[in-house]
């Protein structure tokens, strides 16, 4: 808490924000952190521009869903990912659907996982794209206002529905898409 109050008020936030306003145009990846720059720093709002990123180069994958209805989740064990969330959901799942798994990577060594967890420890990217042939869902529960989340979009690419929350550029990336149905707050 202390850091988040003190952080505004450091010399190289201050010199920071003077950087930024002296720039020529501000460039943000998505809507939604363009408000927040502008309603951070409103000498920047006629000089912000939206440019999203490009597309990543993601082949759908094909995908092997067997009985075990698996969801991923990517964030590891970060609490701004909504890991906490994940684990709060866990048990609740696993009572109303006893075949459900939630694979989670850059989990390593947590002792109290409910039982339908399955830690993966940090993954080759090939590696995770292997996971996503055998999810049927990805799990982004993100309290954190994700810009432009690329683990969405690739997993829309790869055929991996992402149940995320209405965070950042969440919306802007799944708008007019089944994805859109999932979101949460």
């Amino acid at each position: 808490m202390r850091a988040l109050v003190a952080s505004p008020s450091t010399p190289i936030s201050r010199l920071a924000r003077e950087w930024v306003t002296r720039a020529d145009a501000v460039v943000c990846v998505s809507n939604r952190q363009c408000e927040i720059m502008r309603e951070g720093m409103p000498e920047i709002r006629d000089k912000s521009v939206v440019i999203y990123n490009p597309l990543p180069n993601v082949s759908p994958v094909r995908k092997e869903l067997g009985e075990e209805k698996v969801l991923l989740y990517l964030g590891g064990p970060s609490f701004v990912k909504g890991f906490h969330l994940v684990l709060k959901v866990a048990n609740e799942l696993l009572r109303k659907h006893r075949d459900l798994r939630i694979l989670m990577t850059r989990v390593e060594g947590y002792r109290s996982l409910p039982s339908n967890c399955v830690a993966l420890g940090e993954l080759p990217y090939w590696g995770v794209i292997g996971l996503h042939s055998r999810a049927y869902a990805l799990l982004l529960p993100s309290i954190w206002e994700e810009p432009l989340p690329y683990v969405v979009i690739e997993s829309m690419l790869m055929g991996t529905i992402p149940i995320a929350a209405r965070t950042g550029g969440v919306p802007e990336v799944v708008v007019g898409s089944p994805a859109e149905n999932y979101l949460r707050y």
